[in-house]
Formats: C-alpha cells, structure tokens, sequence
C-alpha cells in the first residue's frame, strides 16, 4: 500500500502569500509630516541663527546693550520657543508613525530621529545660555 502523499510534488520553502506581494506597503503620513517638519526646522534653524547673529551685532555696537524688551531679542526668543513646540509635535508624529502597522518605516525614522536630534541641539544650547546669563547675574 503506497502513502497517499507520496504523489505530491516536493513542498517549496519560499512561500509567499499574493496578498503579501500584490500591494505595496505605503508611507506613514505621519512620518512624512515628522521628516517634514525636521526640514523645516532645519531652515529655520539657519534663520534663527543668523537672527541670533544680527542681535549679537545690535548687542555689541548699541550703547548699553541690547535691552531683554527690544524687539530683536523677543522675536529670537518667540522664534526658538516656536522651533522646539514644533520640534515637540514632529518628534510625537514621528513616533506614532513608527508604531503604525502595514505602512513603511523609513520617513517615519528620519523624522524621529531628526526631531530628536535637533531637539536635544536647541535644549543644550539653551541650558548653555541660562548658564552664561546666570553666571553674569551672579557676578
């Protein structure tokens, strides 16, 4: 008596399902937008630092110095709250991108990782001006 799956042609250990190879897996919307908003701070932060520049100028050659109510120095301020509130919202972006399943990883890990990297850049160059100005008041 012969075995009833003797008959069967040798299995193939590369299966692939169709289902897995007839759709393409899409980009995470929400990672485009994280990896959207790193460029765009990325820009911004050139802008930033040439208005940090310019106020640096207007510090030197003002008699007196440039006062903490002047224009100038309100709008750098407001521009690097506004930078890492976004920063903030592209990092979160980027990680609930990641986390999405079915839809590729890879906007979704620059923008992570760009957010964050920048992030950390702007906070430490932050503490080093509390720093600074600290150590001027205390002297």
């Amino acid at each position: 008596m012969s075995e009833p799956w003797s008959n069967l042609p040798p299995l193939e250990t590369s299966y692939v399902p169709s289902y897995a190879t007839d759709v393409p897996l899409r980009h995470s919307g929400l990672g485009i937008a994280s990896l959207v908003i790193a460029i765009v701070a990325i820009v911004g932060g050139f802008a930033t630092l040439v208005l940090c520049l310019l106020a640096r100028y207007l510090q030197m050659s003002t008699p007196g110095g440039l006062l903490p109510q002047a224009p100038e120095a309100i709008i750098v301020g407001l521009g690097l709250m506004c930078s890492a509130g976004g920063l903030l919202v592209g990092l979160i972006l980027g990680i609930v991108g990641l986390v999405q399943s079915g839809r590729r990883k890879v906007c979704a890990v620059l923008g992570t990782v760009f957010n964050a990297l920048i992030l950390v850049g702007l906070c430490t160059l932050w503490g080093i001006g509390m720093a600074i100005q600290g150590g001027r008041a205390g002297a």
